[in-house]
């Protein structure tokens, strides 16, 4: 036998079913967009890890106010430390827009090979055609 609480409750939820219902999909939505929100938020982490790794990051950057030559760059390549080094320069530039009366910087690097990069990877964006 039910106790009168027991009873109740499912007498509420016979009598009124479309709320029940409503209820029910309303629990089953939320937890739906829970779920896809987390496993989005997976994959999205997972794939910037991948993609941080494909550009071979630079674990360490030397500034030289009087620049340096390929002889520096071989040297430090020869450190048993070191795995991989690569010479670059780099300068900041400042410009303005047509349609702005402000200063914006951008730094410019010049890279000696841009088909042997091995440091910091720059790749062409990819552009989906269907």
């Amino acid at each position: 036998m039910l106790s009168p609480r027991w009873r109740k409750v499912l007498r509420d939820l016979w009598v009124n079913k479309a709320r029940t219902l409503l209820v029910a999909l309303s629990i089953a939505v939320g937890v739906f967009a829970v779920g896809t929100v987390a496993h989005m938020q997976y994959i999205i982490n997972e794939d910037l890890m991948r993609s941080y790794e494909a550009v071979n990051p630079a674990q360490a950057i030397i500034h030289t106010a009087e620049g340096f030559d390929d002889a520096f760059v071989t040297a430090v390549r020869r450190m048993d430390e070191v795995q991989e080094v690569e010479g670059r320069r780099s300068f900041t530039v400042k410009f303005r827009r047509p349609d702005d009366d402000a200063w914006h910087a951008m730094q410019v690097f010049a890279i000696p090979n841009y088909e042997d990069i091995r440091i910091n990877k720059v790749l062409p964006e990819t552009v989906f055609d269907p």
